[in-house]
């Protein structure tokens, strides 16, 4: 009794075991011939959302390497850490379509001036500037300019000089002028500056159009922004967060061709 028992369950099961099989042979067919399977779906529909699926699960990011050249606002001067919180390096930690590979060329208090106060072109940042071999160039200057240059009234030849000498380097960069930020208060300190500012932020826009080079606009992002600031010029290691994903958007959209 135990024994039949034992052999009615084993050829039930087998039974069980060929209709299963069948019905996957039978939906294998249906596949095949691209026909609706229960749902409404065809096999076909089913199997480029599984592709897209996998594509995406699986799609490495774009990878870039970025120069990112400056004054003491690309060093990461106002964060406690400039090397780990500068906005060049918040950049490169971030993820998504792009990933960014940065380089750092930031020196403190440099103008665009080639005689004068402080010359950034006088720099060992900017000789090192010069032998990258990055896909982007991210230039942002004109800041000490509007405090302490002397030579204002030829600050758009000396800027068209800088951009024009990354653009031309061997590595074929795209650059892209990043127009400096607005400064945090308004203080007697600053009066004069704010006007002068305003007046770089105009002639570089002209510069970059004349090259046919995009801007990355840092002046209105930070307008009103005085929470981004310690000293009402230099940016916070908060605030060089939200530059950083600003310009990690910003990026995003130049390369996507929709800026």
């Amino acid at each position: 009794m135990i024994c039949r028992d034992k052999t009615a369950a084993a050829m039930k099961k087998a039974l069980l075991t060929a209709a299963a099989a069948a019905l996957i042979l039978a939906a294998g067919a249906a596949c095949a011939a691209g026909a609706p399977i229960a749902g409404g779906a065809s096999a076909e529909d089913i199997n480029e959302t599984n592709n897209e699926n996998t594509v995406k699960e699986y799609e490495e990011p774009m990878k870039y390497t970025v120069a990112c050249v400056g004054d003491s606002l690309t060093f990461g001067m106002g964060a406690q850490d400039p090397v780990a919180e500068s906005y060049p390096a918040v950049l490169a930690s971030l993820d998504g379509k792009y990933k960014f590979e940065t380089e750092k060329y930031g020196h403190s208090g440099a103008t665009v001036d080639y005689v004068g106060w402080l010359p950034f072109a006088g720099t060992e940042e900017y000789a090192d500037s010069l032998k990258t071999q990055a896909d982007i160039v991210l230039l942002m200057l004109g800041t000490n300019d509007t405090v302490f240059s002397q030579n204002r009234d030829i600050f758009p030849e000396n800027f068209e000089k800088m951009v024009s000498t990354y653009v031309g380097l061997p590595c074929k960069p795209r650059v892209i002028v990043m127009l400096p930020p607005h400064f945090f208060n308004d203080g007697p300190m600053l009066q004069a500056s704010i006007a002068n500012l305003e007046t770089v932020i105009e002639q570089e826009k002209q510069v970059a159009a004349k090259l046919g080079l995009d801007t990355i606009d840092v002046y209105s992002l930070t307008e009103g922004r005085s929470d981004l600031s310690p000293d009402g010029v230099h940016f916070t290691a908060e605030g060089y967060k939200v530059l950083a994903r600003f310009v990690y958007d910003e990026l995003g959209k130049i390369l996507d061709g929709a800026k």
